[in-house]
């Protein structure tokens, strides 16, 4: 974890995770269609500096850039082979892009690589430390669509198109 982000998390109170994502690699629609394309020689994957690919140097040919739309651009313009970073992110720009972009299903690769299982980001509320309160509320919030069965509602109809290991955050109780 970068320093600086370690230092603002200790500023603010952080709820209960309530999604857990993780790496993939968003393709042009076709070129690819599974992990183990990419991880061949000659393939470029696109990915901001210090990224979800950073640590697989020795699997990939990186491409760094400054932002994740610089090297979506690149994708699109047939530079790179894939653009590496958060499923969720990525699954956003794929159903946004209506151009042709789609997710590898790399479910079975990550289940695997413990490499790629250290890239996993838990998505939580920050919250000012100074209101404990607001901050038990919402823990007690997500605690309860977690265990009633409406984050598993949520999940299938909004979140399985990211095509990411099913991981619900752990519960509060």
């Amino acid at each position: 974890m970068p320093e600086d982000y370690a230092k603002q998390r200790t500023k603010v109170g952080v709820s209960m995770p309530y999604y857990i994502s993780g790496p993939n690699v968003l393709v042009a629609d076709g070129k690819l269609t599974e992990f183990d394309d990419i991880d061949r020689s000659n393939k470029k994957v696109c990915d901001v500096e210090f990224g979800p690919a950073a640590e697989l140097r020795a699997a990939f040919d990186i491409v760094e850039r400054d932002s994740i739309d610089e090297c979506v651009t690149m994708l699109r313009a047939g530079e790179v082979d894939g653009v590496a970073g958060d499923a969720a992110d990525l699954a956003d720009l794929a159903a946004d892009g209506g151009d042709g972009l789609q997710l590898l299903d790399i479910r079975d690769k990550v289940a695997e690589d413990a490499n790629l299982q250290t890239r996993m980001l838990e998505y939580s509320i920050g919250v000012n430390p100074a209101k404990p309160d607001l901050l038990n509320e919402i823990d007690a919030a997500l605690d309860e669509v977690m265990s009633d069965g409406t984050w598993q509602k949520f999940f299938q109809r909004y979140l399985e198109p990211v095509r990411f290991p099913h991981v619900q955050p752990p519960r509060a109780s």
